[in-house]
């Protein structure tokens, strides 16, 4: 086998393998919280895919913790900050 096939054959795998990776790391996966809640004061939008443009679910941790919203979670979102109260002093 010439030098010419074999660094074909070695850069088309090469290639093989980075489209593999880039197949599994671009595919959406679920994100570690399943309630979509962050903490609280937040509100948290997320999106089916890096652009950002299609909304599939949003949840809101309110000042006092409680979690509410719907819709999907992915690793894909944004996130805001309510402007809370400080926590009332323990004296």
């Amino acid at each position: 086998m010439s030098k010419l096939t074999h660094r074909f054959r070695a850069a088309g795998l090469g290639l093989a393998l980075l489209l593999m990776t880039l197949t599994l790391v671009s595919a959406p996966a679920e994100a570690t919280n399943p309630n979509g809640c962050h903490g609280t004061g937040t509100v948290v939008t997320y999106y089916s895919d890096a652009t950002l443009t299609t909304v599939v679910g949003q949840y809101t941790t309110s000042c006092n913790g409680t979690c509410s919203g719907s819709g999907r979670v992915t690793i894909y979102y944004t996130e805001a900050f309510l402007s809370c109260p400080p926590p009332p002093d323990p004296a």
